[in-house]
């Protein structure tokens, strides 16, 4: 259905409320999205395609929208994967439209009593500053460790909670507190040995810093392997990712800004490369020259910050050579794109590469492994229902590989694949590249 013309901003409208007209007016509901987006085909109704919530996205800037709890359903029901993204013929940059939609509901504060507590308690306070989570994850750590973790589950007083904290306490991996975090309290610098290649820092997460450690040990040691002195800034925070995709804008700004002076205290000059192993952190970081683009202050720094940014598969295929050989791996591995890397940082080709320099490994495609697997950030928690719909139908496309190793590249992905793993009992690990990667280095 062809809508009208679409009205334009007034004279005294911001620049953002500007670029927001250009963008919503690049769709040209052409429908090319709808086929590649999660929530249309599970529920085949327009309202949850890319293209319908564009429309309701419009009705709101025009001012003609009613903001109502139906509509924080339709938006928040966005996994924004960005596959839509991937597909539009028209480069409609779909993140940021939903974004402005969701931080509009975001002041009306429509999401339920639940909802609003999580994001006071996690998203103000634990994933605002690294010192609180770091208290967070110690709490957990001795959870998991003293016995209160079996006393609670076998008292099932998660039951009552509300988001299946049950099922959902399962995603926190059975390694939890066996590594060190990388990042201290302290800056520090870790030298190769032999000749220096070059000089990388490393972003090394909030959650995977915690729950993935063994992924960041193994980021270390690769880069260090491959001749980079690694320092890893003690002040950076969490990237925002978090904050921007719930509405919390003017948080994810902040933590921005914070993380590109953090990083420019080691890097004054902005020489070195900045390397992370969370696709969905790369994404926002690879984003910060335009979520800061209006500020003066931080334009400038913000876009060269953004244009030093790679995520370690990235820089891991460009080494012609620069890694030791490889033990061979007489097994079947198959590779799941994580969305905020193949459609968030058009990276693709990289992973399969590495993997396939692994000797006599058996690499196999995944049916549908650009499709999102339903951890999305933190959708298992606030769209639960849906969320393990489409983990569902990633391990029944996983069964079809007979793969033995199941590979991605984002902490959210590693942790809903490896509970719907345990949970369907099948005979699969699932590794982070990097962990597949350094486990097979002969050094």
């Amino acid at each position: 259905m062809l809508l009208p013309p679409l009205k334009r901003p007034p004279d005294d409208a911001s620049e953002i409320e500007r670029e927001l007209y250009e963008k919503i007016t690049q769709c040209v509901r052409c429908g090319v999205c709808l086929h590649t987006c999660p929530t249309y085909r599970e529920l085949i109704e327009e309202a949850s395609s890319p293209r319908g919530r564009i429309a309701l996205i419009r009705a709101l800037y025009e001012g003609e929208g009613d903001i109502s709890p139906e509509l924080h359903k339709f938006l928040y029901g966005c996994l924004e994967c960005r596959a839509c993204e991937t597909a539009c013929p028209n480069n409609v940059v779909f993140h940021n439209i939903i974004e402005w939609g969701k931080e509009r509901l975001a002041e009306k504060d429509l999401i339920p009593r639940s909802g609003r507590y999580f994001k006071k308690l996690f998203l103000r306070r634990f994933f605002r500053r690294a010192k609180s989570l770091d208290r967070l994850m110690a709490f957990l750590r001795f959870y998991r460790w003293s016995g209160l973790r079996a006393l609670v589950r076998l008292t099932r007083f998660l039951k009552l909670l509300p988001w299946h904290l049950y099922d959902l306490e399962d995603l926190m991996p059975r390694s939890l507190g066996r590594h060190r975090p990388v990042r201290k309290k302290w800056t520090y610098t870790l030298k190769p040995e032999g000749e220096v290649r070059g000089r990388i820092l490393f972003f090394s997460g909030c959650i995977a810093d915690h729950w993935l450690q063994g992924a960041n040990h193994a980021t270390v040691n690769l880069l260090l392997n491959a001749g980079f002195e690694v320092i890893v800034p003690a002040s950076q925070q969490c990237c925002g990712a978090l904050h921007v995709h719930l509405g919390e804008t003017e948080i994810g700004h902040e933590l921005a800004r914070e993380n590109v002076d953090a990083f420019a205290e080691v890097d004054p000059g902005g020489e070195a490369l900045i390397i992370s192993n969370a696709a969905g952190c790369g994404a926002v970081l690879k984003g910060y020259g335009e979520m800061l683009k209006h500020e003066p202050e931080y334009a400038e720094r913000a876009a060269s910050f953004s244009a030093r940014v790679r995520d370690i598969s990235e820089l891991l295929a460009s080494l012609d050579g620069a890694l030791p050989p490889l033990r061979p791996l007489q097994k079947r591995v198959t590779w799941d794109d994580p969305c905020h890397l193949i459609h968030g940082q058009q990276i693709k080709d990289q992973p399969r590469q590495l993997i396939r320099r692994i000797p006599d490994v058996e690499f196999v495609e995944l049916p549908e492994c650009d499709w999102c697997c339903g951890s999305a950030g933190v959708y298992n928690l606030t769209n639960y229902q849906m969320s393990m719909s489409l983990l569902e139908r990633k391990l029944e496309n996983l069964k079809q590989t007979g793969a033995e190793i199941l590979v991605t590249a984002n902490p959210g992905c590693l942790l809903q694949l490896r509970a719907g793993v345990r949970y369907a009992k099948l005979d699969v690990e699932v590794l982070h590249i990097v962990e597949l990667l350094n486990q097979h280095l002969i050094v």
